[in-house]
């Protein structure tokens, strides 16, 4: 019998995930809809798809768990509809944002100046930190250790600061470059094969600082935003770009594994991939629910970021608590919970709940920024709803609503408007002078 329940539970949760998927691919409303389509998607992929191989640690899954994930279906299946109601109400803009004279002119300093600072960071960090470097010629079988040393540099506090320049920025200016490119292309404009260019130079520095400490994490997010902007621009869903895209991150995984661990089989790290993408997060949460408050009281947010210093407890690991229960007491390692997951250990249901609740708020404002003709306003939405995909792999305050995020889009904000202020009080004065030497 309860197998039973449990599986028209189950089955109730994909049904509500995947309704309004079909809804919005039938109406091609993939441009207006795309948050909530990534958000609802990574859900259904990361955390419910590989619940069902959970009995392979011998363990059946609590009722309690597929409750939860019928819960945060209902919600996605609901937040669709609070979706259409707001946009049946709200002034939808064209397919494309639409990019001035005046737009272009803050494009180009916005790009040259987040370059400029993304490559300093750079250097400031090898000053700072010296990492060992990462094509030194090594006769003594030192490169294993040289490529450990310059792994571990990111996981040091120093340096998450300096993540913002070498990551956080190249990947939102990819985002950005990328879409001025393609809609230079769909206008036929002149400029488009110089802004080709741009965009290649762009992406390849980018490419660069985004691999140069063997971080797996942030080349995949760049080869994910540049695909989830052709697709947006594009407003359809191409399965030949989805298949390009599998292949080529398999085969940058594939390589990028093999200078972690040495020489390895391709089913080695087919298995990998498949345990990081559809098992690891679903077993977590599975435990999450058996071991809390069963064997563990609840946290009570003591394992969410303290800020500072701030408040009087130390921070607890949540992902360190459970990783014994997955892997056995194996080596030292961590099983990331999903950020609704992480709000139950700490405080039960309330916690899914109130985690719910901020879900919302996070999907329908990116949403609202996204239904937009201003290209930065665009851009930054595709590059939140990046962000918003971490909800279903690691802790709110450590990817959606991290503070050092938070703090590197209000710099990205100002900086947008201090530029736009500029360029608005110089393009009359240039228009007079054009004018004028029109009629002379």
């Amino acid at each position: 019998m309860e197998l039973l329940f449990i599986g028209i539970c189950y089955s109730i949760s994909i049904l509500f995930l995947v309704t309004p998927l079909i809804l919005i691919i039938k109406n091609n409303n993939f441009r207006k809809y795309f948050v909530y389509f990534i958000c609802n998607t990574g859900f259904l992929t990361l955390n419910v798809v590989g619940l069902v191989s959970f009995n392979i640690l011998k363990r059946q899954p609590s009722i309690e768990l597929y409750l939860c994930y019928l819960l945060i279906s209902f919600s996605f299946f609901i937040l669709y509809y609070v979706l259409e109601a707001v946009r049946n109400k709200y002034t939808y803009p064209a397919i494309a944002p639409k990019i001035g004279i005046g737009e272009f002119s803050i494009a180009k300093t916005i790009i040259i100046v987040l370059l400029g600072t993304s490559i300093f960071s750079t250097i400031l960090c090898s000053y700072i930190l010296s990492p060992p470097l990462l094509f030194r010629f090594d006769l003594y079988g030192n490169w294993s250790s040289l490529v450990s040393k310059r792994i571990d540099i990111v996981l040091t506090s120093k340096f998450h600061w300096f993540a913002l320049g070498i990551f956080e920025i190249p990947l939102f200016l990819t985002i950005f470059i990328s879409m001025i490119t393609i809609y230079q292309q769909k206008q036929k404009s002149m400029d488009y094969k110089i802004w080709r260019k741009y965009a290649l130079f762009v992406i390849s520095i980018s490419t660069i600082l985004s691999i140069q400490y063997l971080n797996k994490q942030y080349i995949m997010y760049l080869m994910a935003a540049l695909l989830l902007t052709s697709i947006i621009m594009a407003n359809t869903i191409s399965l030949k770009k989805l298949l390009l895209f599998m292949i080529t991150a398999f085969f940058v995984l594939y390589a990028l594994y093999s200078v972690y661990v040495g020489s390895i089989s391709i089913m080695y790290i087919s298995g990998t991939i498949f345990h990081r993408i559809f098992e690891v997060y679903p077993w977590a949460s599975s435990i999450a629910f058996e071991i809390f408050p069963k064997n563990h009281f609840f946290l009570y947010g003591t394992s969410f970021i303290n800020l500072f210093g701030l408040f009087d407890y130390q921070q607890v690991s949540a992902a360190n608590m459970i990783y014994p229960y997955i892997y056995g007491n194996v080596g030292f390692g961590s099983a990331p919970l999903p950020a609704l997951m992480e709000n139950y250990v700490n405080w039960g249901w309330f916690g899914i709940v109130v985690g719910i609740a901020v879900m919302y708020f996070l999907i329908v404002f990116t949403t609202l920024l996204s239904w937009t003709k201003n290209l930065f306003h665009f851009s930054m939405s595709i590059y939140l709803t990046m962000k918003l995909i971490l909800l279903w792999q690691v802790p709110f305050w450590f990817g959606t609503i991290e503070p050092t995020l938070l703090f590197l889009i209000l710099c990205l904000y100002s900086f947008y408007y201090i530029c736009s202020y500029i360029v608005a009080s110089r393009l009359p004065q240039k228009r007079h002078i054009n004018l004028q030497s029109h009629k002379k």
